[in-house]
């Protein structure tokens, strides 16, 4: 059908994907469509990683890591991916040295709403500009979530400075929330909307 169309054929397919209860659908799919590599670690890829249990990292932050190996080769890098979950990763030169995962914006304002009674389902894509000291149960929950979101950026990025000190660190972000939390953190980053897109593209699977 893609030939008769006039469409390029498909030559490989990479799929990266933390929702661990879908990806063996998804990826049985796409298998019917030609070569799919699922993105996952290991011993070849060109970052190294000083990790308890490397096997066990998200191949949303595998893909991250290889687009700042790749787009900025030999850099001390912290690359923010706020996604549903807000993960921080930090890079020394092509080591992968560890980072922070907490939980994204939309996950924490769905928690306050299935884990009370009293409060709301706050849309924060509703209500920007976000005052720090809210007037009501929404404003307040939009200030607890989001200035409190950009304040543990502020401080784990102060701290993984400390560690890499007395040399130049790039900070990349991106992810769907970072628009809201970019103008509220303390720090400059280079913002990347397809950062994580073009990182899954970059895995090769091992030899």
């Amino acid at each position: 059908m893609l030939r008769e169309t006039g469409a390029p054929e498909l030559s490989r397919i990479v799929l990266s994907s933390s929702k661990t209860s879908i990806t063996e659908i998804v990826y049985g799919i796409l298998r019917g469509f030609g070569k799919t590599d699922l993105v996952h670690y290991h011993a070849a890829l060109p970052v190294s990683f000083r990790y308890t249990n490397p096997s066990g990292l998200g191949a949303d932050r595998i893909a991250d890591l290889l687009y700042g190996n790749s787009a900025y080769p030999g850099l001390n890098l912290i690359i923010i991916d706020a996604g549903t979950a807000i993960t921080i990763n930090v890079m020394k030169k092509q080591e992968f040295m560890g980072g922070a995962i907490l939980p994204g914006v939309e996950t924490q304002l769905k928690s306050l709403y299935t884990s009370t009674d009293a409060l709301p389902m706050v849309n924060i894509r509703d209500s920007a500009p976000i005052p720090v000291l809210g007037n009501g149960t929404t404003t307040c929950i939009n200030a607890g979530v989001v200035h409190g979101i950009a304040g543990s950026l502020n401080h784990l990025v102060h701290c993984y400075k400390r560690i890499i000190s007395g040399e130049n660190i790039t900070i990349l972000a991106t992810g769907g929330s970072w628009p809201i939390l970019s103008n509220l953190v303390a720090f400059d980053s280079i913002t990347i909307p397809d950062l994580t897109l073009v990182g899954a593209g970059l895995f090769f699977p091992p030899p």
